[in-house]
């Protein structure tokens, strides 16, 4: 299959504009959200072709990308099974959890070639190359990986498979547990706002990284953060965050001991100072 048109779900929102801006240059690419308004805005910028409906952007379009917050991909997805007009296209989505898709994958028409990715970078990068997308296979539909690794050959992805189950246990902790992190420490601290300027490195590190999650849109940060696998990793956390605070003296000086040894690098510690000397 040769990729003509390319419509994406979702396409008013950071990710699916960044993806529209992304494919653009190759393809005939349009977009379909329920914010109108803003669907306008970013076709005239972008050029490209807004739907009004679901069925018309579906029917005008061999490759549908959904990129649409957790909760409402499943309903999305569900939709698109339905529709006579999806058969012998390719249909993936970029949600951040996947398990929870599998069964509606499967309600496809065995002509459709379907797959599901997980971009791990946000909509701010500036070069694609070499940055990391996992791909999470739907059963029966293993081989259809082929078709959407030849949409992205321009940009030079490094697509790496993993199994739906064990992605979604490995983002519950490396996004889930870091956005609900970032949330519960920014209010936290609020209330010391006007003293932020007393902060030191590792204070300013996080406004760095509470400054990455917190420009997500609102609806994104929710569905991450309200999805059980997210509440279970913060549950867990929490587990361990008692168990440290009742050490004494010489087991957290252990514990310290043992993740300096295995965590500390030198050289990205300088890398750190100078990047935070750019923009502080």
């Amino acid at each position: 299959m040769i990729p003509k048109n390319i419509v994406i779900i979702g396409g008013a929102g950071k990710m699916g504009s960044f993806f529209a801006n992304l494919l653009k240059d190759y393809y005939d690419v349009g977009i379909f959200d329920k914010n109108y308004k803003k669907s306008v805005e970013i076709s005239k910028k972008l050029n490209i072709k807004v739907y009004t409906e679901l069925r018309e952007s579906i029917n005008e379009n061999n490759v549908i990308i959904l990129s649409t917050p957790i909760f409402e991909t499943k309903r999305i997805l569900y939709l698109i099974a339905l529709q006579k007009e999806c058969k012998n296209k390719l249909i993936f989505d970029i949600c951040s959890y996947k398990s929870h898709l599998i069964p509606i994958y499967k309600k496809f028409n065995s002509s459709n070639m379907l797959a599901s990715i997980h971009p791990l970078f946000g909509s701010g990068i500036k070069d694609t190359k070499g940055q990391r997308i996992l791909v999470i296979p739907i059963p029966n539909h293993e081989k259809d990986i082929i078709y959407l690794k030849k949409i992205f050959e321009p940009f030079e992805f490094d697509f790496i498979e993993l199994e739906a189950s064990l992605h979604d246990e490995l983002i519950s902790n490396f996004v889930g547990l870091t956005y609900l992190n970032t949330l519960i420490f920014m209010k936290k601290i609020k209330t010391f706002r006007n003293y932020f300027k007393f902060g030191g490195t590792s204070f300013k590190l996080m406004l760095l990284l509470s400054n990455l999650i917190l420009n997500d849109s609102e609806e994104q940060i929710l569905s991450i953060c309200q999805y059980e696998i997210s509440k279970k990793a913060l549950r867990q956390f929490i587990k361990v965050c008692d168990q440290f605070i009742k050490l004494d003296k010489k087991s957290m000086f252990k514990e310290i001991h043992e993740l300096k040894n295995e965590y500390a690098d030198e050289e990205l510690y300088l890398k750190i100072y100078e990047l935070l000397s750019k923009l502080f």
